[in-house]
């Protein structure tokens, strides 16, 4: 009451007006309560992303979003050795991230109060000094990237007039000719478009391409007719303040037609807003015989702002500036998990390397100091799958006269790369180009724009690539140059002719990552005497195969004992698998940290493994009625359950590598492609102590009949054990989602804790599902799958092992004359005749993209909930599916719950 008083009488403000006594002081452990009202009080989350350039990222939804911090530079400097003045400046860039973040409300002339000053070659307008804003901007429209976006919206507008111009009545499109100032010269306009045909009636007033009505003259009158239509497209970088895209068409249009010549007077002035991702358009419309161009217009643009490769980029430069990124998968860095999709015969790669684009020496001077002297440079374009080496020489006359030249150097060698590729076959044309350095990748996209479809991306490996310039025929290509030139080389000579492209690289990478190492020993180590034979025009010895390996293995041993000497640690230490992602170039993060961070999780993993094993041990038990069925409903007491959803919520962590067994495989034999975020998100729902079941439905690749792609993975109604899962006799192999994605049945996925050995309940279930399922076979066969695959998947030692195996006609003979004796609960299983089966091929893909079918009307989990009925029919939708131990999934915990609660409080009474 006494600060309700003081409100009034004190006579000046209070400058802690804000504060809420509702949740001043009071805050306490938990601040849940205290962010809704918060998020209630700024108006919801819509509201306060629209202070935000949450809409210029692009994104349908808030919801997933998150800020990539893991490959952060300001993370990447944690473990270096560097002072305590660049330390702390580290923390200046998660601010600059923040102020570009909330820029259209800190960036308005409400918050500063001054002149208005338009960045150069931009049309962003700055409203007071700020500098970090400032630099975030001009990076993201650095190299004249705002015109280029003009311009690139201008071709597709007018190219998809002229896909319509015969509904139109239009005879020819014309693109105008403008000064290149244009995009960000508001002062005059001139049109970009202008259509040229027909007489067409004109509006009497301009409008909105919202009003759906035209205003035409009244009856009495003579309507306009003009045989020309103009537009002139606007681009705007708004705040929160002013993004009406429409008031600010409206105020264009009339300030440009009174001083601005148009051709006609029927015409609009459009207005793309960047930073909000809309649009307007305002003036004099047209009828047009046939489409409506009112109603064509926004559809268009719709498209444009969607699928335009200029504003693709833009919003991925501005992604990447925030660091912000989506749950939902992405493109990948280069990695050594997915090095090998270089190599798919789909798939065409180029690495670009411009660490050496600017080349200095140092020169001593009279006076004992030293200056720098431009040399010759080089770009280098690489192709891993052919083992094409071109090599360009950048002159150093070129950046005689120049100040800026490390940036110089960048455009230089993406100039390049257009003319590699302008050189090249267009059937040769890269599907993706992979850059060694993050910082080239920006300079790329834009010179990029005649090729919206080559994908660029950046790597997470350090790559032996530059090391090749040590070689002496490059070295003195480069050095002896007088201009700028460009060379074809093979960098593999004629290795491809006894080895896959694979394995050349993996040789290759050898040789360059010890010449990094040491230069002198790596040429003495592959020459070690002049009898080696070296062919004309190759660049390594000519040496059989066998001599080859041991070569690799002596530079396997070089390079490792180059990393242990730099880290003071012994080649005893490291992992297999350590040692290949040296040698591939991965950046290792400080021994130290590491060796404590996985002991650390070591330890969590035995402690949840060990209480869920005591926990099961104590409380497992199975029945078996009078008419002899077996029950697995009372194998999960409530006493088990809680540790073993603890070391269930820890598998998806610790399941870290995916070990995919190809023992005993022929190229001629069935390969199965899974996309790897289905087998992640199977970890999350599983359990470690039960085996699950799954169907895998998918297609078959057309260019290649042995390839199939599991598209669909469906979980049926199930009760588990160790070594067996109940599921019903009858599957909805028709069900719409799989008809409507041609996806038929290809086989049986099974995943637990066991080893990965096959064994015969699972061939039975083939069996079971073509005896009981009538018209699966005719409709896979039909499809072009004449055999069926069981995949199984194994949890255990900290990692995911994978192996497929196909049923040959014996095996599904045996299945379907054998499976009510095999799935009897009462019969063990045994393994599996090596005739009944055969291995084949597994691959898992980053790419590829894959649904969930569960069951629509009762939970996929019966172990807990009721018993199964396995000649039941189910239904399925598509949806993700449920955890293990979830809720929905064990409604007898709480009905027991509650009934103890009872029987306490009538105790109490």
């Amino acid at each position: 009451v006494r600060l309700e008083f003081h409100k009034y009488s004190s006579g000046k403000p209070m400058k802690n007006w804000w504060f809420s006594p509702e949740h001043d002081g009071r805050i306490g452990g938990s601040t849940e309560r205290y962010r809704a009202d918060m998020i209630i009080a700024l108006g919801g989350v819509e509201a306060i992303l629209e202070h935000s350039l949450f809409r210029g990222t692009g994104f349908p939804s808030w919801e997933g979003l998150d800020w990539n911090t893991s490959n952060a530079f300001e993370n990447s400097k944690r473990d270096a050795n560097i002072t305590k003045a660049m330390r702390g400046g580290l923390t200046l860039i998660p601010n600059r991230r923040f102020a570009l973040w909330w820029s259209p409300t800190i960036n308005r002339s409400e918050i500063f109060a001054g002149t208005e000053r338009q960045l150069d070659l931009t049309g962003v307008f700055m409203f007071g000094k700020l500098e970090t804003i400032k630099k975030s901007l001009i990076k993201l429209f650095a190299n004249g990237f705002w015109s280029k976006v003009h311009s690139s919206i201008v071709d597709t507008l007018a190219s998809a007039f002229d896909r319509h111009s015969r509904d139109l009545g239009v005879d020819h499109v014309v693109k105008a000719s403008n000064h290149p100032n244009k995009s960000f010269t508001f002062s005059s306009s001139a049109p970009d478009i202008l259509l040229v045909g027909q007489r067409w009636i004109v509006d009497e007033t301009p409008s909105l391409y919202t009003e759906s009505r035209h205003r035409h003259a009244q009856s009495g009158k003579q309507q306009r007719v003009v045989g020309k239509w103009w537009i002139d497209v606007q681009l705007r970088w708004g705040n929160y303040d002013s993004h009406n895209a429409a008031e600010l068409a409206r105020a264009k249009y009339n300030q440009y037609t009174r001083r601005s010549q148009y051709p006609s007077p029927a015409g609009v002035v459009l207005v793309i807003d960047l930073a909000y991702n809309i649009f307007s358009a305002y003036g004099v419309w047209v009828e047009t015989p046939g489409e409506d161009i009112k109603q064509l217009l926004p559809s268009l643009l719709g498209a444009i702002i969607q699928n335009d490769p200029m504003l693709k980029s833009l919003r991925m430069k501005l992604c990447s500036e925030l660091q912000l990124r989506n749950s939902q998968p992405t493109e990948q860095n280069l990695t050594t998990t997915n090095l090998s999709e270089m190599f798919a015969t789909t798939s065409r790669t180029w690495i670009v390397d411009d660490s050496h684009a600017y080349v200095t020496s140092e020169q001593p001077t009279p006076d004992g100091s030293k200056k720098f002297k431009s040399e010759n440079g080089a770009v280098l374009v690489f192709e891993p799958k052919s083992g094409a080496l071109r090599f360009s020489v950048i002159h150093k006359s070129v950046f005689a006269g120049h100040k800026r030249r490390t940036k110089l150097a960048k455009e230089k060698a993406a100039e390049e790369i257009v003319t590699w590729l302008r050189s090249t076959d267009e059937k040769e044309h890269p599907n993706e180009i992979v850059v060694t350095r993050p910082k080239f990748r920006a300079v790329v996209q834009n010179m990029l724009t005649d090729w919206p479809n080559i994908k660029v991306r950046s790597t997470d490996l350090s790559l032996a690539l530059p090391s090749i310039l040590e070689h002496s025929r490059l070295a003195e290509y480069r050095v002896n140059a007088t201009e700028n030139r460009c060379h074809l080389f093979n960098a593999y000579d004629d290795w491809l002719m006894v080895s896959s492209p694979f394995i050349c690289f993996n040789r290759l990478n050898y040789i360059l990552r010890a010449y990094h190492v040491n230069l002198q020993r790596t040429r003495e180590m592959l020459e070690p005497d002049t009898f080696v034979e070296k062919r004309p025009g190759h660049f390594w010895p000519t040496l059989p195969r066998e001599v080859w390996k041991t070569r690799c293995l002596q530079l396997h041993e070089l390079i490792i004992a180059d990393y242990c000497r730099r880290n003071n640690i012994s080649p005893s230490q490291l992992l297999t698998t350590e040692m290949q992602d040296i040698v591939m170039g991965k950046k290792m993060t400080n021994q130290e940290i590491q060796a404590e961070e996985a002991k650390e999780i070591e330890e969590k993993h035995k402690a949840a493994v060990a209480a869920a094993k005591d926990a099961a041990e104590s409380t497992t038990t199975t029945t078996t009625n009078k008419r002899g069925e077996f029950s697995m409903s009372s194998a999960s007491s409530i006493t088990e359950w809680r540790p073993r959803s603890l070391a269930d919520a820890m598998l998806h962590q610790r399941m870290d590598k995916i070990y995919v067994v190809s023992e005993e495989v022929t190229a001629n034999t069935v390969q199965l492609t899974f996309s790897k975020d289905s087998l992640v998100r199977l970890l999350h729902v599983c359990d470690v102590q039960v085996e699950m079941i799954a169907y895998l439905f998918g297609q078959v690749v057309p260019q290649s009949p042995e390839v199939r792609e599991v598209l669909s993975i469906m979980i049926p109604p199930q009760s588990g054990g160790l070594y067996d899962s109940e599921t019903p006799e009858r599957i909805p192999f028709d069900a719409e989602p799989l008809v409507q994605n041609h996806a038929v049945f290809l086989g049986i996925l099974r995943l637990g804790g066991g080893s990965a050995a096959l064994h015969t309940k699972n061939l039975a279930h083939h069996g079971r599902i073509m005896a009981r399922n009538e018209g699966l076979r005719s409709m896979c066969e039909d499809a072009g799958v004449d055999t069926f695959t069981t995949t199984v998947v194994s949890l255990q030692d900290g990692a995911l092992t994978k192996e497929t195996f196909e049923v040959t006609s014996e095996g599904a003979a045996w299945a379907s004359a054998s499976f009510e004796r095999v799935l009897n609960p009462r019969h063990d299983p045994a393994e599996v005749d090596p005739a009944f089966v055969q291995p084949c091929r597994a691959k898992i893909s980053d790419r590829l993209q894959a649904f969930f079918l569960t069951p629509s009307s009762v939970p996929w989990n019966a172990a807990f909930s009721r018993r199964l009925q396995i000649r039941d029919a189910f239904q399925v939708e598509v949806n993700q599916p449920a955890e293990y131990f979830t809720a929905a999934h064990r409604p007898s915990h709480f009905l027991q719950f509650a009934d103890k609660t009872d029987d306490a409080e009538e105790a109490e009474g």
